[in-house]
């Protein structure tokens, strides 16, 4: 371990030893008594939820102490500083500083970082951002002075958006797109039944061309009925892309009337919405594919 040695003037008495350093004597910090800041380190990463979320692994942590506090006479006007400490999934720390019985006086820093915040836009849907963080540094006066370790908390504040998010897109409502979904078996229309889940593929452009992109389960309900909320800004224009979730299996006729299985799929784009209000009569029929599966048992 490297030493570093401070010319001291004064007589120093050590914690355990009671040792005594003669002022023409250089004083080594390493047979100094530590006192340990320990801490933990918060940051606001998910808007969703109450509370605060610990800052994330890897960060950062420094104690640095004045050379001064070790030594009156000292002209360096330098600083001792700690290893620097990467902090764990708990967000906690743990720094050991030597000491001196009139006390020093600690400064924690901690390093900046950019990190994704969870986000909630008007109509409900989670989105990230990247957020500049920064921490206040921590004064820690009068350390070593008759008490053990010191225990000090960090919150880090978001600052500035990180300059690739700032042209993300935020949707600031929604319009409701509605229709029924049927098939044809027997030669007959049918509905598709209630439960059968679909998956819609929803894109939104502003006027700047700015994209938000977001996929959706949607429940069909009683009579082939569905309805989807289109997030939507002022301007915008949005598409969904309808897909069956699974390929449904339903029966039809073919050879003289005798029954089979057949796959039935879902693939449709509904183009051209904007924000105005509920658009009914998005109407789609599942396609049968041409062979049948299996015969009906």
């Amino acid at each position: 371990m490297k030493r570093i040695f401070v010319p001291i003037a004064l007589i120093a008495i050590m914690f355990a030893s009671c040792k005594k350093y003669e002022t023409s004597e250089a004083l080594d910090l390493n047979t100094l008594p530590t006192v340990t800041i320990t801490g933990t380190v918060y940051a606001e990463l998910d808007e969703t939820k109450a509370g605060l979320e610990y800052a994330p692994a890897g960060t950062a942590i420094r104690v640095s102490v004045p050379y001064v506090d070790y030594s009156a006479t000292n002209q360096s006007n330098g600083n001792w500083a700690s290893p620097e400490f990467k902090l764990g999934e708990d967000g906690k720390f743990s720094i050991n500083v030597p000491v001196v019985p009139s006390g020093v006086d600690a400064t924690v820093s901690f390093a900046d970082f950019v990190h994704p915040v969870v986000k909630l836009n008007n109509v409900g849907q989670t989105y990230t951002v990247n957020t500049h963080f920064t921490c206040a540094n921590i004064a820690v006066q009068g350390l070593g002075v008759g008490e053990a370790d010191r225990i000090v908390q960090g919150t880090y504040a978001a600052g500035t958006v990180n300059p690739t998010d700032r042209d993300v897109l935020v949707p600031t409502t929604t319009v409701t797109v509605a229709g029924k979904l049927d098939y044809y078996s027997d030669t007959s229309k049918r509905v598709v039944p209630e439960g059968t889940t679909i998956t819609a593929v929803i894109t939104l452009k502003d006027q700047s061309n700015k994209q938000y992109v977001e996929k959706q389960t949607i429940t069909v309900g009683y009579g082939g009925s569905y309805s989807i909320k289109v997030p939507m800004v002022e301007r915008g224009t949005a598409s969904v892309d309808l897909d069956a979730e699974n390929f449904w299996i339903f029966t039809d006729v073919y050879n003289n009337n005798k029954q089979a299985y057949y796959r039935y799929e879902l693939n449709v784009t509904i183009g051209g919405i904007v924000n105005f209000a509920t658009q009914p009569g998005k109407n789609f029929t599942y396609s049968k594919g041409s062979s049948p599966v299996s015969d009906v048992q």
